[in-house]
């Protein structure tokens, strides 16, 4: 199941964060999603179980029609009404592994252990964080390999990965971190994460409060920024941001010196 959603994603990615993708070419990549999915009837009536024939009937509709997403959504409507939602969190360690290295048995390359670490450590699981940089190492070695006359190892080790995590790759995943701070936290809740990204190291609960800008609700604040799994607290009680790649993205881009007392 994952490793077609995997699939999905980075299809999607490519046809319409890379791009800044019109709503048109946004309609096109999932109009092309539909027609993929008709590949797979068998794989999805297994994973789907009794919604699957609803499922592979939208998914047939949406390949052979030219249908617009507002006709989509009132269409098809009614076959959702009474479903329920899945929150889809982070991954976890060995599901993160395992989508970098195999995310299609055709795929050919190999992750040392100490990149695959510093990957999940970086992006904590976060699916579009990982699918990027995946991505962003992938096209490097693509570019080596066509530029060099010589055979070049296939596997991607650790020193491959921070010189890519550059301008341009905070510009290109632009679209989910503008997207977490304008619409999944609050005002509060992005003053706190300010003050948060300063550093790497765990902050204490104390060290936090000494810091805080006045008006917060530091408690509820801290609460819901873990459950947007924007912050995580250590066994020892201390508390830092889940995926560095985001502390680092706040500490670039927002003043985190706007609002803070002392």
């Amino acid at each position: 199941m994952f490793h077609l959603l995997f699939s999905f994603f980075l299809f999607f990615e490519h046809h319409t964060l890379e791009r800044r993708a019109t709503r048109v070419e946004a309609g096109e990549a999932l109009l092309e999603i539909g027609r993929l999915l008709l590949e797979c009837f068998a794989d999805l009536r297994e994973m789907l179980g009794p919604l699957g024939d609803d499922a592979l009937e939208i998914g047939a509709l949406v390949g052979e029609r030219d249908l617009s997403l507002r006709q989509l959504f009132f269409q098809f409507r009614p076959f959702f009404g009474q479903r329920e939602s899945l929150r889809v969190g982070y991954l976890d360690r060995d599901d993160a592994f395992g989508l970098l290295v195999e995310p299609d048995s055709d795929f050919d390359l190999d992750f040392e252990e100490a990149l695959l670490e510093e990957i999940y450590r970086l992006t904590y699981g976060q699916p579009y964080l990982l699918q990027r940089i995946a991505w962003e190492l992938v096209e490097a070695w693509n570019d080596r390999f066509e530029k060099s006359r010589e055979v070049i190892p296939r596997t991607l080790r650790l020193p491959e990965l921070e010189p890519l995590l550059d301008a341009d790759f905070y510009a290109a995943a632009g679209y989910y971190f503008e997207g977490l701070w304008e619409r999944n936290v609050t005002a509060d809740e992005r003053r706190l994460m300010t003050v948060l990204a300063r550093r790497e190291e765990p902050w204490a609960p104390d060290e936090i409060a000494a810091q805080v800008p006045a008006g917060i609700d530091l408690a509820a604040t801290l609460e819901q920024l873990r459950g947007h799994y924007v912050l995580l607290t250590d066994p020892d009680g201390r508390i830092r941001f889940a995926a560095q790649l985001l502390r680092r993205w706040v500490a670039r881009e927002k003043d985190s010196a706007a609002g803070l007392r002392g």
